[in-house]
């Protein structure tokens, strides 16, 4: 999983997310999302992909699936948040 976009420090985020499967290319979709200080870091959604059933070809897109909601912490946030990690 990647992702590729604009990141406003603590601020919001918007961008592309790649997801892969193995024998096929990437897929990519929107998503969007903001930093989290819960996590602390950024929290992105966006409807993922959905590959046909043996192949590669993108079919629909789902909110279901694991890959709608992004997490990516802030390694700078946990560090002073929970201390040297």
């Amino acid at each position: 999983m990647s992702f590729a976009g604009r990141i406003d420090y603590r601020g919001a985020a918007e961008g592309v997310a790649y997801v892969y499967k193995r024998g096929c290319g990437f897929a990519t979709y929107r998503v969007s999302g903001g930093y989290d200080a819960s996590v602390p870091g950024y929290v992105l959604v966006g409807a993922a992909p959905i590959r046909e059933k043996g192949g590669c070809r993108v079919v629909g897109y789902t909110m279901k699936s694991a890959n709608a909601r992004l997490v990516y912490k802030d390694i700078e946030d946990q560090a002073a948040y929970f201390g040297d990690i």
